[in-house]
């Protein structure tokens, strides 16, 4: 496998030259169609450690099902800063959002006893912002250890190790018992393994009065440009407004 920009190759030099990227990727776990991947000017970069990376907007990359995850692995190497969209302050502005001031699971004397869940966390760039601003225990879940364990290198430097419990494991085969968390914290990944179904799966983990944020790629405006439109026509067909995914949401359980 080469890597490409816009019927190109480029080898790994020229991609620690080229040093920053943002990568988008998009995959189909029915499709042999895997990633289409955009590049441009980012606060992400490679290591030495990326042998390879597809860079095009334009070209398509098809690959076997076994070549896949493999790939998908090297493109997102646990040592980027975050495997997703985001950064720092949005996490803790979501969580505020979610648990402000005030709230019992910020205020009850059995805190400590709180239980999170950051499911498909990846290397923990968001996990180590739960830790640090929630008392209680954050179950790191993700099912390739090399994202765990970049995760807890940097919750030791961080000093939140003591809260963080690493569990590698698939979340639809997670093994985790029902009404088990206060908290469940999806940052991406029901992209990953379908909406609809990672929201019932998560509320059958959550206790009675439990919270859950999840984001998921939508559209925020209706004028959004045709080009647009037509990627992710072919690259996430479910995607759709915020009024729509209201529907779900309200079918699987869940209260505003």
């Amino acid at each position: 496998m080469k890597s490409v920009i816009e019927n190109s190759t480029i080898n790994k030099t020229e991609c620690n030259r080229a040093n920053r990227f943002i990568i988008t990727g998009f995959f189909k776990k029915k499709s042999r169609n895997l990633i289409a991947l955009m590049a441009s000017p980012s606060l992400m970069s490679y290591d030495n450690k990326v042998e390879t990376v597809i860079i095009s907007a334009k070209e398509k990359v098809i690959m076997e099902p076994q070549e896949a995850v493999p790939f998908l692995y090297e493109v997102f190497d646990a040592s980027l800063p975050r495997l997703g969209p985001g950064n720092n302050a949005s996490t803790v502005k979501a969580l505020n959002m979610l648990i402000p001031d005030g709230h019992p699971f910020r205020t009850n004397a059995n805190s400590p006893d709180l239980k999170i869940l950051d499911i498909g966390c990846g290397n923990g760039a968001q996990t180590i912002q739960l830790a640090k601003h929630l008392e209680g225990t954050v179950t790191a879940m993700d099912n390739h250890r090399p994202y765990l364990k970049e995760l807890m290198r940097r919750a030791r430097a961080e000093a939140v190790d003591g809260r963080i419990r690493p569990y590698e494991k698939d979340m639809n085969h997670h093994g985790l018992g029902g009404n088990s968390f206060h908290v469940i914290w999806a940052e991406g990944p029901l992209y990953v393994a379908d909406f609809r179904n990672g929201l019932s799966v998560c509320r059958d983990l959550l206790v009675t009065r439990g919270l859950m944020a999840v984001s998921e790629l939508c559209w925020l405006r209706k004028d959004s440009p045709s080009e647009c439109r037509s990627f992710f026509a072919d690259e996430y067909p479910p995607m759709t407004d915020i009024e729509t995914n209201l529907s779900p949401i309200k079918n699987a359980g869940y209260t505003d």
